[in-house]
């Protein structure tokens, strides 16, 4: 090897140790930029997710207990392993009146984080998956997969008559399960 290419794979070796040692002092400001990031691919998900799920022909109203850490995946598991008590299979105008309400709820940025879902849905349009969801009405927030970043929380307000009416809508076709505490008194 000449002298003039150990020159140069020092010098690139110094540079990125310099580069490495610069990230690492300023490593909250590049864990800012992440969270930065990741909500506002939260967001921008959340809005492409709504307008995807117009094409919504069936919606699967699942019936939730609590989280399974041994197993997160699988048909009797939604979101992040949450256990499936009861599904039913909504298609036609119950489909489309499941969709049309939960596209109506009005949605915030703040939320708590106690996350006990009462209800997971499955919006697929033409056979397939289009969106899953958990929905929780006592921390009043829903789940929105970011992809590799796994899932975020978007809040909505529990109060509001879209909220009760999907709830009841739901309860209708699937009942809670009995842990499941599906509204604030």
């Amino acid at each position: 090897m000449s002298r003039r290419w150990k020159k140069w794979i020092i010098g690139l070796l110094i540079g990125v140790i310099a580069l490495a040692g610069l990230v690492y002092a300023t490593r909250p400001f590049w864990m800012r930029q992440l969270r930065i990031y990741i909500h506002g691919l939260a967001h921008v998900r959340g809005m492409e997710i709504f307008e995807e799920i117009r094409a919504t022909d069936e919606v699967e109203v699942i019936s939730l207990h609590g989280r399974d850490s041994s197993r997160s995946t699988g048909p009797d598991r939604v979101g992040d392993g949450y256990t499936v008590v009861c599904r039913k299979m909504l298609k036609g105008d119950d489909a489309r009146l499941v969709m049309n309400i939960f596209l109506g709820l009005p949605t915030h940025e703040r939320y708590a984080l106690c996350h006990n879902p009462g209800y997971g849905l499955r919006f697929r349009g033409k056979g397939r998956l289009i969106f899953e969801t958990t929905v929780c009405w006592e921390c009043e927030n829903l789940t929105i997969p970011i992809g590799v970043f796994g899932s975020a929380y978007r809040g909505f307000e529990g109060d509001s008559q879209n909220s009760k009416h999907l709830l009841e809508t739901l309860k209708s076709h699937v009942p809670l399960a009995v842990t499941s505490s599906p509204a604030k008194n």
